[in-house]
């Protein structure tokens, strides 16, 4: 027979009674239902065997919080590693042929006296070698840095050649066709020709709607965007000097 407890019987004896009867009845129950191991809050939680229950609360990670972390390794990887691909090639050597004609046209600018060069890779016959032989670098004037060195990965979303093409072979002359991204719409032809035993190669760029023979160009720049860009040149038909002063494209 079982003996109830009075009213002066100690809460911890009670505990002791009913603890054994009372938890296998409510986990029987909890099972039938599929309650079992279950807790109001449905995201895991992180928490070591023999942690309370306060700090369950204070080390809760949810889903968001997972998404959140994993997405902020992620960025932090793809900073570090693009971070780590521009010093690499920022500091790399352009490979120059020997009968490379190093300096078609060039692009400098009004902050500094470092300029971004572009040239052609040529054959012992001043013909181009492959079906993309422009390529860009850069040409540093400013001390404390390699003298020549590859484009990085946000130089060449500027300057770099977007496209070419070698358009015509002859012993008169080569043709290539470029874009560069910082002029999109602008048609680039390369003239490469041989001239008293050398390689000569030249741009040719629209000039005041004329046809001119492009050796640079100048970026005036201001805060926080460019004023305006200068090309300067010689006309095809007359062979005077010729330069155009234009706003700065649109992406610029």
């Amino acid at each position: 027979m079982t003996t109830l407890p009075g009213p002066c019987d100690s809460p911890a004896v009670v505990t002791r009674k009913r603890v054994p009867r009372v938890l296998p009845a409510m986990r029987r129950m909890m099972a039938k239902r599929g309650l079992h191991g279950q807790r109001s809050v449905s995201p895991p939680e992180v928490r070591k065997r023999g942690q309370g229950r306060h700090a369950a609360q204070t080390r809760y990670l949810g889903p968001m919080t997972w998404h959140s972390k994993a997405s902020a390794v992620g960025t932090l990887l793809f900073v570090l590693l693009s971070g780590l691909a521009f010093v690499a090639t920022a500091h790399a050597t352009p490979s120059f042929g020997s009968h490379d004609v190093r300096t078609v046209f060039h692009i400098a600018k009004s902050d500094d006296r470092n300029r971004v060069d572009y040239g052609v890779h040529l054959n012992a016959q001043c013909q181009p070698v492959g079906e993309e032989p422009v390529y860009a670098y850069w040409h540093r004037f400013e001390p404390g840095h390699p003298r020549f060195g590859d484009l990085g990965f946000m130089d060449s979303r500027v300057y770099g050649i977007t496209s070419q093409a070698v358009r015509t072979r002859s012993d008169n002359g080569t043709w290539v066709e470029m874009h560069l991204a910082a002029f999109p719409e602008m048609r680039i032809l390369v003239l490469i020709q041989r001239h008293e035993g050398q390689c000569v190669a030249r741009a040719q760029i629209p000039v005041r709607n004329r046809p001119a023979f492009v050796d640079r160009v100048f970026v005036q720049l201001r805060p926080l965007g460019v004023e305006y860009v200068r090309f300067r040149g010689i006309d095809v038909q007359t062979g005077q000097p010729v330069s155009e002063r234009r706003r700065p494209p649109s992406q610029w």
